[in-house]
């Protein structure tokens, strides 16, 4: 039975602890993930991207309710995210996307990931420690179609696959990047998929086996770009938030997290009345403040400073004054509003403004919003009617 938001906030305000904190609905996160493997189809796979830390999400918990849901693999961006999941018991078939140093590649060896390569030195040191383990290190030959970041000239892919299929490694993906996928208007994937192609072609030339192909992410996938290879890398659309405005999400996927903090104070002052460091709020009558535990140590930005809004009893709260490291000041609350009472800060679990409104008042991307909320805020894990985990300073507590 799904929960209502009022169960759900009463749930976790009920756990002690700072009041500042987030709920992660990991049965959304499920939903997600089964409602975008029916938009991509039966004969792909997906891999649930859950590097930055699930994307404020919290890795560990995202990752196993991924797998159980139906994702195949898993992606992260460092060595050190994969050493993360391997010491939670995740052992399920795990991507490094991102270059890696070479001094890594023991401890990648050791954790048993797969890695990302885009050049000769990258595999040669795979090699050498590989020939030297007695085990191939599995790699994924990224290919730069047009990005112009990571990845190796398509006419150089030929020969590192080659490289890459001696004693020590085993080139077991390709994969290239989208740098406009979440834009339909451009034509760059078109031509990016067509250079992945070409180059792709000369590997099957070269080395006369075919690995496995993955080349699109949240926005791509979803536009139809996936079809035909191993699996999508679903990142921000596995998390229930769109990659652009131009690129829906299917029926369905909702976003998961939802930041909610309580009133540490309320207290009302005169018109004239300045508020928080600089004084550049002041009063134009009579208003009612609340203190929110709440700043941009916690990833709430300075930028929100007399801009943004937080939901206090189903009313808006205009951000009042200068955002703090630690506090920010709301306003114009109603007089019923007392101490203790529950501010949404994101998500509509009490009634706060969407992850997407606040990217729009930042000029920024909702990717930002959810990766920048920082480790100091606690994170509490729902599904199946209850609170079932929490993260709280690193630690994760299962109930």
């Amino acid at each position: 039975m799904t929960a209502t938001r009022h169960e759900q906030l009463a749930a976790l305000g009920a756990v002690p602890g700072r009041a500042t904190r987030a709920l992660v609905d990991l049965d959304v996160i499920a939903g997600n993930v089964r409602s975008l493997m029916t938009a991509i189809g039966p004969e792909t796979g997906i891999c649930a991207v859950v590097k930055a830390d699930g994307y404020g999400h919290g890795a560990a918990m995202v990752a196993r309710t991924a797998l159980a849901a139906g994702a195949g693999r898993l992606a992260v961006a460092t060595v050190g995210e994969a050493v993360m999941l391997r010491g939670k018991g995740i052992d399920a078939p795990l991507i490094v996307l991102g270059p890696i140093d070479a001094s890594e590649l023991p401890q990648a060896a050791e954790v048993e990931c797969e890695i990302t390569v885009a050049g000769a030195d990258l595999l040669h040191a795979a090699r050498r420690l590989g020939e030297s383990i007695g085990r191939q290190i599995p790699v994924h030959l990224k290919i730069d179609t047009g990005m112009h970041r990571y990845g190796c000239a398509p006419d150089e892919a030929g020969a590192l696959a080659a490289m890459a299929t001696g004693s020590g490694v085993r080139l077991v993906g390709v994969t290239t990047h989208f740098a406009c996928a979440d834009d339909p208007n451009s034509d760059l994937t078109e031509r990016q998929t067509e250079a992945f192609a070409g180059a792709f072609n000369k590997i099957r030339e070269t080395i006369g086996l075919t690995p496995e192909v993955h080349v699109a992410n949240s926005a791509g996938g979803l536009l139809g770009f996936g079809q035909g290879t191993a699996f999508v890398r679903f990142g921000i659309a596995m998390y229930g938030l769109a990659p652009s405005r131009e690129v829906p999400l299917p029926a369905g996927v909702q976003p998961a997290l939802h930041l909610v903090s309580r009133l540490a104070r309320v207290h009302g002052v005169d018109a004239g009345a300045g508020v928080s460091y600089g004084q550049t709020y002041r009063t134009t009558a009579a208003e009612r403040l609340g203190l929110v535990p709440i700043g941009y140590a916690d990833g709430y930005r300075r930028q929100l400073s007399n801009l943004a809004w937080m939901g206090v009893g189903g009313k808006s709260a205009p951000v009042r004054g200068r955002v703090c490291m630690d506090q920010t000041v709301i306003g114009d609350l109603e007089s019923g509003v007392q101490i203790g009472q529950a501010v949404g800060i994101l998500g509509d679990l009490a009634n706060g403004p969407s992850i997407e409104t606040m990217a729009d008042w930042l000029q920024t991307i909702s990717y930002e919003v959810v990766t920048s909320i920082s480790p100091r805020v606690p994170r509490y894990y729902w599904a199946g009617g209850t609170i079932v985990a929490g993260l709280v300073d690193g630690s994760l507590i299962e109930y």
